[in-house]
């Protein structure tokens, strides 16, 4: 699909929390794996730790990361996947397809401004 209409694509990801020191790395690692891709960056959104619906790997909390990107080279996108999936630091990932490109504030945002200013 390399040189078609870019697609927009949205990436939950969820990082240990406990290892403070290595999630700049692996975000700036992510980031620059999109942009390999043909990728543009929309929307990039830090949610802050939240606790998980169940244990992943003996943990209670994950640090989770939101991103919106468009991509057009479906072989680099696969490479992504793979890195996703291999990365001991991230606890879980996913990655759909969205209809249209998505630049505003998430919900969680939303949420977390409400609280905030309540």
């Amino acid at each position: 699909m390399s040189g078609g209409q870019a697609r927009a694509y949205e990436l939950m990801v969820v990082l240990n929390p406990g290892q403070a020191e290595l999630v700049s790395e692996v975000i700036t690692t992510l980031k620059s794996n999109i942009e390999a891709c043909d990728g543009t960056i929309s929307r990039f959104e830090d949610c802050k730790v939240r606790t998980l619906a169940y244990r992943i790997n003996k943990l209670r909390q994950g640090h989770y990361f939101l991103f919106n990107f468009t991509c057009n080279n479906q072989a680099a996108l696969d490479q992504l996947q793979q890195n996703l999936k291999t990365n001991p630091h991230i606890l879980r990932s996913l990655l759909i397809r969205c209809r249209d490109e998505i630049s505003g504030p998430s919900p969680l945002a939303e949420k977390d401004s409400s609280e905030a200013s309540a």
